[in-house]
């Protein structure tokens, strides 16, 4: 017994010794590359995001994605969590399938056990800014959308440990997005995800669910199919047509799978009536610093073990989702 408990301890400290590593191997990795870019912000990059064009930071690798060889949909939910979360959940619980939930931090604030509920359930939790209003997200300044960013990812750390890279602004990104907007959260390692198939059930208040089924039924069908949704307050009926939606595309031959950093982000255009952003050269200055500064502290992410992990099992996960000697377990 007792050259049981040595071995696993050795073990367990071995683990703990190899996450340290890991972790300051990330952390210096990220930190030098963003204060390797932000020695050579030069007027020729700013030039380049003013004309309106989608620049991709240096620290940024080129990003490879994953294509299923079954046709997927990825049922997506935007505005919660809310009084209707429980129900998703429930039928998507009894069909097995897992989604996506793109949350505003204060519904996440005021419903902490509903974003716990997702969490345990195994969906993927998305940012989708504090307020959710339009006019103070995309009044011409990137700064109140970096903002509530990171506000509500803080809220979610704070209810369950994750820290998204999964975005959606809201409205979608095109019209709202400029080069600027995008620069600074591909820096920073977000991945924007817009959708290609919407269920129109926020077009207007009460969408019957019959009218919502028919929208889907109606829509271009693509190998992948990334379905914009709605669990906020008033989506009733969104709620009722859900069954039908996943009868429908489960008779097409659909796999059902949450979104991942793996599955290639729908991003619309950047709009050409887009208006450029009004920041002097100096202005564009200040507000990298402040954005570098706040992703450096974004790169401090902890070593968590997930919910009902145990030393016995000694399943490590990274904040990014990374596994770490999942089988080391005590002999």
């Amino acid at each position: 017994m007792f050259t049981r408990l040595f071995t696993f301890t050795v073990r367990v400290l071995i683990v703990l010794l190899l996450l340290l590593l890991c972790q300051f191997y990330l952390n210096i990795h990220g930190i030098s590359a963003i204060y390797a870019k932000s020695s050579d912000l030069s007027s020729e990059l700013y030039e380049q995001l003013m004309l309106g064009k989608r620049i991709y930071p240096a620290n940024q690798e080129k990003k490879t994605y994953t294509k299923p060889t079954q046709p997927t949909v990825y049922l997506t939910f935007d505005d919660g969590p809310s009084i209707q979360t429980p129900k998703v959940l429930e039928i998507l619980k009894k069909d097995k399938i897992k989604a996506t939930f793109f949350m505003v931090g204060k519904m996440a604030e005021e419903h902490p056990e509903l974003v716990k509920q997702v969490f345990i359930a195994g969906h993927t939790i998305g940012n989708h800014t504090y307020n959710h209003v339009y006019k103070q997200l995309y009044n011409r300044n990137l700064l109140e959308f970096w903002r509530q960013i990171q506000q509500t990812e803080k809220i979610l750390y704070s209810i369950c440990g994750i820290k998204p890279e999964l975005v959606r602004a809201p409205g979608g990104t095109y019209t709202h997005f400029d080069a600027f907007y995008y620069y600074d959260m591909d820096e920073a390692g977000y991945t924007m995800m817009d959708w290609n198939m919407d269920s129109s059930d926020s077009s207007r208040a009460n969408v019957p669910a019959d009218e919502i089924v028919a929208k889907i039924k109606g829509s271009t069908l693509n190998h992948e199919v990334i379905l914009l949704m709605h669990d906020g307050t008033g989506h009733g009926q969104t709620v009722q047509a859900l069954p039908e939606i996943i009868a429908y595309f489960k008779k097409l031959g659909y796999a059902f799978a949450p979104l991942t950093t793996t599955v290639k982000p729908v991003q619309a255009p950047l709009s050409p009536n887009k208006p450029k952003s009004p920041y002097s050269y100096e202005q564009f200055i200040e507000q990298e610093e402040r954005v570098k500064q706040d992703i450096l502290q974004r790169l401090k992410r902890p070593v968590i073990l997930p919910i009902g992990a145990s030393l016995l099992g000694v399943t490590a996960v990274l904040l990014d989702g990374t596994s770490l000697l999942p089988d080391l377990a005590l002999p």
